[in-house]
């Protein structure tokens, strides 16, 4: 059986509602909505041989059972298909969640780490000074010395 199609495309705007495209449009969108063979019967009514032919070949796979069967399989592997691409989509997506999860983790230890060095460092540094001072103090330093070693001090921070 060879398939042929055509698309076409109406420019909404430019389309009167009552022109023959529209009409032909419609009648398309109800054959592609039918609920029942019955319904398929009053497209047949019109005098459109595209539509009737549409109808014919549809009542030919409906009483088809071998036709049906295939239809029916073929529906149920894009279903499953679909359900497939979904749960790797999910499955993906969370594995990626996980892993950006324990990167940024690892990442923020490391700031962490880095951070606190530093930190303590400078803490360090200024227990250091103040110690010094106060040895300074204690072995009767004047004022006016501690003043340029706290200035001296200064200017390295």
């Amino acid at each position: 059986m060879r398939m042929r199609s055509k698309a076409g495309f109406l420019e909404l705007p430019k389309v009167d509602s009552d022109s023959k495209q529209i009409k032909r449009l419609r009648r398309w969108l109800k054959f592609l909505n039918l609920k029942s063979l019955e319904d398929a019967e009053m497209i047949t009514r019109t005098d459109d041989k595209v539509m009737n032919k549409a109808v014919f070949l549809l009542k030919k796979m409906s009483a088809d059972d071998k036709l049906r069967e295939i239809a029916r399989i073929r529906e149920r592997a894009l279903h499953d298909e679909a359900s497939y691409i979904a749960d790797a989509k999910t499955e993906g997506w969370n594995a990626g969640i996980k892993k950006g999860r324990a990167e940024g983790i690892k990442e923020g230890e490391k700031k962490g780490i880095k951070k606190g060095r530093a930190e303590g460092i400078k803490e360090g540094e200024k227990k250091g000074r103040a110690e010094l001072f106060e040895a300074f103090r204690s072995m009767g330093a004047d004022e006016e010395l501690l003043r340029r070693v706290r200035a001296a001090y200064a200017d390295e921070e």
